[in-house]
């Protein structure tokens, strides 16, 4: 991590005086839609049923210099939401003799993590006009969690020709990352892509992340599970 890092900063040391030239600094904000896949040996490329998306929030800045006539370097940083939804539903209707009986149980959970995403990419950009472009980007991402939070309901209903209950737990929990903890990584990389348009000064992109890394650490190695994040953002060039 240390090496790469520096890597970077030595980068910029030697294109900074370069880029200056033409450069642009920009913020943005959206929305995610993130969910969770997980595989194993036995069923590879499965996505589990019950597991689903949620949303989430985005905000970032930029900076981004041009390498090539239609080739720019963007770096942004910034705030990602990231997390999984997950719901479990069952019923049962019997009898005894003449008698029926019911039981209906449901568990509904939400795991939102918040993460600290660098995400340097290289953006192609083709004009369509003389104040409008459209631009591709391609790249890797490296995000840091720093807090996260899960939230579940459980719902127990249960009736006979007696009598009938039902009983609602709610329980909300702060993640503890590390394999002491709760077992999910601090860290997730990957790969980002997109596409985007830009108006003058304002533009807005759609990107997908690819996670590659375990961000589970308290089961086997054959038990992967994978972030996957849809994003949209609309963001503004300051200079």
């Amino acid at each position: 991590m240390f090496l790469r890092v520096v890597t970077c900063l030595t980068l910029l040391f030697f294109l900074g005086p370069w880029a200056l030239a033409q450069q642009g600094f920009g913020i943005s904000a959206g929305l995610n839609s993130s969910r969770i896949h997980i595989k194993q040996s036995e069923t590879p490329n499965t996505f589990y049923e019950g597991y689903h998306s949620i949303v989430n929030l985005n905000f970032s800045g930029q900076y981004e210099f041009q390498l090539y006539q239609n080739l720019d370097l963007r770096l942004r940083f910034g705030y990602s939401g990231k997390g999984y939804g997950y719901t479990s539903e069952n019923s049962n209707v019997y009898m005894v003799g003449s008698d029926e009986f019911s039981e209906y149980s449901r568990i509904e959970s939400k795991v939102r993590l918040s993460y600290l995403d660098f995400t340097p990419t290289l953006n192609y950009n083709k004009s369509i006009g003389s104040k409008t472009n459209l631009y591709a980007l391609f790249g890797p991402y490296c995000s840091f969690a720093f807090s996260g939070s899960s939230r579940t309901t459980q719902t127990y209903a249960y009736s006979n020709p007696f009598s009938s209950s039902d009983l609602i737990q709610l329980n909300h929990e702060t993640i503890d990352f590390g394999a002491e903890g709760d077992g999910i990584n601090v860290v997730d990389f990957g790969i980002s892509s997109g596409i985007g348009i830009s108006i003058q000064r304002f533009f807005i992109e759609t990107s997908y992340d690819l996670g590659l890394s375990n961000i589970d650490m308290s089961n086997d190695s054959d038990f992967r599970v994978l972030n996957r994040t849809l994003s949209i953002r609309l963001g503004y060039i300051l200079f």
